[in-house]
């Protein structure tokens, strides 16, 4: 007796097994085919600095290399600029001081014979406060004279307005007839003593100064020599305070601009030499920071203004070398985009990272390094 044939319905689940089957298996494929995720990392760029001392001095011929200690002497021209100026400071702090109060007394004479006073003649104000004169003057007859006057007793006493004077040395007969009186307060019995903050008188003098400096720097504005730079440098700043008032003190400020004109060239080659000893052995030289100027010190001045000893200060920047990277694919296996971002701010070496995901449903990195690239890429200048 013939066997019966299976029902169709087994025939339709064989089917559709095998469709599922083979539809994993092209799931699978296309997973492992697709499924890729780059990680870009941009490195941070660091910055270092590079100094080296050199010598400008007029007349010199040639660039003689830098060797040992001795700075890198190049010919240039020097010019010197004294310039004054002055600023007045508040001040709440300041001290008193007994001294002596001075002024001037016009001696009036209305006798009929001239009047000789010597240095020390004695003067008494309706006051009652004793001066004496400094120096010696003949009062003519119906003429007057004036003369320097202090206190005779040091303190604030003396520091009396406007008055009439008479002279007790006189014979009496004659103390009404040649008289003094002052038009101007007499001062200094109380002396104010400047108290001044080191750090503010500083950097007011470093204020000032650099004003000088940008003003010598706009006078000088001539073309440099092809090939030459002009730098106008602060060579010192002095200030001196004195009393305006109570409330007053002004610093009488000194300052000495050096402008300098050399060719820089010759500093190329020791600046570069200098790029070993500044960047650390895990970053790579990228070039010298253009964003930053040279900054350009004046160490010392010869005393003929002959030749100026200088330190220059530029900038190298560079990024941490790829093998030292503190960021590998091990750490970055199966976690979200968001998660590796806050993973590479912990690194300083970082700048921004970078994650792309294929396809465009994925949602993590995959768990095989395989299928993950890492790129670092460093930045421009």
């Amino acid at each position: 007796m013939p066997q019966s044939l299976p029902p169709i319905a087994v025939y339709r689940r064989i089917a559709i097994g095998l469709l599922v089957t083979v539809g994993v298996v092209f799931v699978a494929v296309l997973y492992i085919t697709l499924v890729h995720a780059e990680v870009t990392v941009t490195l941070k760029k660091q910055t270092f600095p590079l100094t080296h001392r050199f010598q400008v001095t007029a007349g010199a011929t040639g660039h003689p290399a830098n060797t040992g200690n001795a700075p890198t002497t190049i010919p240039g021209n020097i010019t010197v600029v004294d310039r004054s100026s002055s600023r007045d400071v508040a001040s709440t702090t300041l001290q008193y001081t007994e001294g002596k109060a001075t002024g001037s007394v016009r001696i009036t004479n209305r006798y009929s014979r001239a009047q000789p006073l010597i240095p020390t003649t004695r003067l008494l104000s309706k006051e009652g406060v004793l001066f004496r004169t400094t120096a010696h003057v003949l009062v003519p007859a119906g003429g007057s004279v004036d003369v320097s006057v202090e206190a005779d007793q040091p303190g604030q006493l003396g520091d009396i307005g406007p008055s009439t004077f008479i002279i007790p040395g006189l014979w009496a007969g004659i103390q009404d007839k040649i008289t003094g009186s002052s038009g101007k307060p007499m001062s200094g019995g109380k002396r104010p003593v400047v108290s001044l903050n080191d750090e503010n008188r500083k950097e007011i003098e470093k204020q000032v100064g650099e004003q000088e400096r940008i003003a010598v720097e706009r006078e000088h504005t001539g073309t440099p020599s092809e090939g030459n730079i002009r730098i106008a440098v602060v060579g010192s700043v002095h200030s001196t305070p004195t009393v305006v008032n109570e409330k007053t003190v002004r610093l009488n400020i000194s300052t000495r601009v050096v402008v300098i004109e050399f060719n820089p060239a010759p500093l190329e080659e020791p600046l570069r030499s200098a790029v070993g000893k500044a960047l650390p052995s895990t970053v790579v030289f990228g070039g010298v920071d253009a964003s930053r100027p040279f900054d350009y010190t004046l160490e010392s001045l010869t005393g003929n203004t002959k030749s100026a000893q200088l330190s220059v200060r530029a900038y190298a920047w560079g990024v941490v070398s790829p093998d030292q990277l503190p960021l590998s694919k091990e750490q970055l296996l199966g976690r979200s985009a968001a998660d590796v971002k806050q993973i590479a701010q912990t690194f300083e070496e970082i700048e921004s990272v970078q994650v792309k995901l294929s396809p465009f449903w994925l949602r993590s990195i995959p768990k095989r390094a395989d299928r993950v690239e890492l790129k670092v890429v460093s930045p421009t200048e």
